[in-house]
C-alpha cells in the first residue's frame, strides 16, 4: 500500500505496515461480508481515471428505491467532479427507467451531503442519529 495513502486515511495514526495491513484487510472482509449478507445482488464498481483505480462505487440496483450502499474515492480526487460524475450518470440510468436512489451520509460528512443536496437528493424518512438518510426522485432535474 503507498505510504502517502496510508497517511491520507489515517490522517497521522501511526501504525506499522503488518498490522494496518491486516487491519484494512479485516475492516474490508467485513465490509464485504456485509454487503453479501444484506445486498447480495449489489453491483460493486471501482472508478477509474486513466486505467488508476480511484475508488468504487457499491449500488443495489434491484430493489426500490436503488440503495447505494457506497461510495468512495481517493483524497487526491475528491473535489474534482469525479463523485458529481459517477452519481450523475448513476441518477441518469435511474431516471430512464423511474427508479428513485437512496443513501445515507454520515451527519459530519458536510461536502458529500452538499453534492448529494445539489443533485437534487432530498430528507428521506428514516435518519439516524449519526446519518442522513437521502433520497433522489426520478421527477428531479437537477442531476440529469
Amino acid at each position: 500500500m503507498h505510504a502517502a495513502y496510508r497517511r491520507e486515511i489515517f490522517a497521522g495514526l501511526m501504525l506499522a505496515d503488518e498490522p494496518l495491513c491486516a487491519l484494512i484487510a479485516q475492516q474490508h472482509r467485513l465490509f464485504e461480508h456485509h454487503i453479501a449478507r444484506h445486498f447480495p445482488d449489489a453491483d460493486r464498481w471501482i472508478i477509474l481515471h486513466g486505467g488508476t483505480p480511484i475508488g468504487r462505487l457499491c449500488v443495489d440496483r434491484t430493489i426500490a428505491p436503488w440503495r447505494v450502499i457506497d461510495i468512495g474515492l481517493i483524497a487526491d480526487h475528491q473535489c474534482r467532479k469525479v463523485g458529481s460524475t459517477v452519481l450523475t450518470a448513476l441518477c441518469k440510468a435511474a431516471a430512464d427507467i423511474g427508479a428513485a436512489i437512496d443513501l445515507h451520509v454520515g451527519i459530519d460528512n458536510r461536502r458529500a451531503e452538499a453534492l448529494y443536496r445539489r443533485l437534487g437528493f432530498v430528507n428521506g424518512s428514516n435518519g439516524a442519529a449519526t446519518h442522513r438518510h437521502l433520497i433522489w426522485h426520478p421527477d428531479t432535474r437537477s442531476a440529469v
